[in-house]
């Protein structure tokens, strides 16, 4: 007899879990869902590295976010206030950045 369950992740993408037999359905769904997570992650990757360059690119030090997330509270849907932490073993600075209604950097603060 097999067992059934969802699997979900925190970006959203979910897959149904049959295992049964010798295993060869878990091996599948290993590859499946890392064939549905690498995109989400690259482009994770990518907007951490897009942020660290246009808060450096403003003079400010950044080498690894390491944090981002929206300040719910502050943000409206023509002003998004993002808040990013950046952090290697030596430095740790936070910013808070607006971003406007069109999704582009009005401005960086640090904080």
């Amino acid at each position: 007899m097999g067992r059934e369950g969802l699997l979900s992740t925190d970006l959203g993408a979910a897959a149904i879990l049959r295992a049964e037999g010798d295993g060869g359905e878990m091996k599948v769904l290993t590859l499946l869902l890392a064939t549905m997570l690498f995109p989400a992650m690259a482009q994770a990757d990518m907007l951490e590295r897009q942020t660290a360059r246009a808060i450096r690119n403003a003079g400010h030090w950044c080498d690894r976010v390491t944090d981002m997330r929206e300040d719910k509270r502050q943000s409206t849907p023509e002003r998004r206030v993002v808040l990013v932490t950046c952090y290697d073993i030596r430095h740790l600075a936070q910013y808070e950045l607006i971003l406007g209604a069109d999704n582009k950097l009005r401005s960086i603060r640090k904080l």
